[in-house]
């Protein structure tokens, strides 16, 4: 994995339920004062987008997203 490159692995999302989080990262500081990332977010494979809001300092960006069974992921 290269050094600008973080990977977690969760093994307790609910199953076909709708999940909420965001990612913050200081080097995104330019793009949000906060930190909150926006792009360049995958899960298993898929690229998320910037679909929701999380609480913060006021609303703040972050992804939405469900896991099926079989760990296929749609947003």
């Amino acid at each position: 994995m290269p050094p600008d490159r973080y990977e977690i692995t969760f093994t307790d999302v609910p199953v076909d339920a709708r999940v909420t989080f965001r990612v913050n990262d200081q080097n995104f500081c330019d793009q949000n004062p906060t930190g909150a990332v926006v792009r360049n977010v995958f899960a298993n494979d898929v690229e998320l987008v910037q679909n929701t809001t999380t609480p913060g300092n006021g609303d703040e960006p972050g992804f939405a997203l469900s896991v099926s069974s079989s760990g296929r992921v749609t947003q």
